[in-house]
């Protein structure tokens, strides 16, 4: 049987548990301390913090602690972080189904290149997709999709009609028995980075070479004058040359 403790024993056991709970009253007294600093520190930042912020620090530890203490400690209204939760599963649902419509509206598009939003957006509805032009332009802004189209004309060719009529020399005859004798000249424009480029050229209709051209950023009297001028320098021009050109308007402020 075993022995029953003594007097002097029970009074060592009671001692040693005396001092085992002081011990634990003063761990926990300071760890009291210490958390009442801590909070003070944290608080500031605490309440600084985005609301955002707080939810995906709460939702990423959820697994090692629950949302109610976890929310206490941090200060937010468990309600709030619950209605967050909600709304993140629902923009997960939006995102996949954007991600959805989106690789409709690339299929779209490489069918129709010159399709634009409103185009693409009845097509999808044709299909049965249920959107709107705005998401549709939206995806297409954000994807960097656009519709083909070419660029407008311009129209070189205006008759001025304050000009002088002069007589035609060449006679509707575009062929020349020499080089240097009969010459013609246009002007093209081109569509650069920096804005329209324009082309003055002088071709001679005997060997139907460019002999003289010029390049600027506007249409001015300056353009073609120079164009005249560097197929004049190369000395393949006659004396008695004819020069031919549409009745075109040239600006003279740019000249």
């Amino acid at each position: 049987m075993p022995r029953r403790p003594s007097r002097d024993d029970l009074a060592v056991a009671l001692a040693r548990a005396r001092e085992e709970l002081r011990r634990s009253r003063r761990e926990n007294r300071n760890l009291r301390r210490e958390n009442q600093v801590l909070r003070g520190a944290a608080e500031p930042l605490i309440h600084d913090a985005p609301a955002r912020e707080r939810f995906t620090f709460i939702h990423e530890r959820r697994d090692r602690f629950s949302a109610k203490l976890l929310c206490r400690v941090l200060v937010t209204d468990g309600a709030n972080y619950r209605a967050w939760v909600r709304s993140l599963r629902k923009r997960s649902d939006r995102q996949h189904d954007e991600r959805r419509l989106t690789a409709l509206i690339f299929e779209v598009h490489a069918t129709h290149p010159a399709y634009g939003v409103l185009r693409i957006t009845c097509e999808l509805q044709r299909r049965g997709v249920p959107v709107g032009r705005r998401v549709v332009a939206r995806l297409m802004r954000e994807n960097g999709i656009a519709a083909v189209t070419r660029r407008r004309r311009r129209n070189l060719t205006r008759p001025d009609a304050g000009a002088a009529v002069l007589p035609d020399l060449i006679r509707r005859e575009f062929t020349a028995p020499i080089p240097g004798l009969k010459l013609i000249g246009d002007i093209s424009c081109f569509a650069t980075n920096g804005g329209w480029l324009y082309l003055a050229a002088v071709v001679d209709l005997c060997s139907r070479d460019v002999i003289g051209y010029a390049l600027a950023p506007h249409m001015g009297a300056g353009l073609a004058a120079d164009a005249i001028n560097a197929a004049h320098r190369t000395g393949l021009v006659a004396g008695n040359a004819i020069m031919h050109t549409d009745r075109c308007r040239i600006s003279k402020a740019a000249a």
